[in-house]
């Protein structure tokens, strides 16, 4: 484990966007695993990609950015895809989700 919060933040669920992205910040710093090469951050649920963005900052801070990010689920809202959210430089691959029958 590389994160911990700083502070205590407030529940999302009912937050919007702007409000997410005010609840997280400067929320998490980086716990250990400076000399780390290699990690991937984890989020259970993505929805606006808050927590990944707060993630990225607190890692990048103080060690080498994340190489990648993985999610269980999104939940992207306004048909924005995870590109949007999360930004170009990360790879994501559609999952049973993705597929229509």
């Amino acid at each position: 484990r590389l994160l911990a919060h700083a502070r205590r933040v407030s529940d999302q669920s009912e937050l919007s966007s702007a409000d997410r992205e005010c609840n997280l910040a400067g929320s998490l710093v980086r716990t250990g695993g400076q000399g780390s090469r290699w990690v991937i951050l984890v989020d259970d649920v993505v929805t606006t990609g808050a927590s990944l963005r707060e993630g990225v900052r607190a890692l990048s801070a103080s060690g080498p950015a994340p190489i990648g990010l993985a999610t269980v689920a999104a939940t992207i809202l306004r048909g924005r895809n995870l590109e949007e959210v999360c930004g170009p430089d990360y790879l994501f691959f559609p999952g049973p989700a993705n597929v229509k029958p």
